[in-house]
């Protein structure tokens, strides 16, 4: 793994919390199907997932332009419980 220098928008807790970050990435096994690990960025939040990019999209896949509703669903989040 490459060593990070801290900098002015890279300062040493955003260098520690990539080396974690890449440690976990780096612990997770490879996928048997062909696919890649991927970051989505969503409009509720960043989640790894398993994609294809070799594959045409349904018109009726969940994308960005889907509804909050629709994306949460889609990808299995589950709301925090309000106390």
């Amino acid at each position: 793994m490459r060593t990070l220098q801290p900098s002015d928008f890279h300062d040493e807790a955003l260098v520690k919390a990539t080396e974690q970050i890449q440690a976990a990435l780096d612990a997770i096994p490879k996928d048997s199907e062909g696919r890649q690990l991927s970051f989505l960025q969503t409009k509720v939040g960043t989640v790894l997932a398993w994609v294809r990019h070799d594959v045409e999209i349904p018109s009726d896949a969940v994308t960005e332009a889907s509804s909050d509703e629709e994306i949460i669903k889609a990808l299995g989040i589950i709301e925090p419980k309000a106390y």
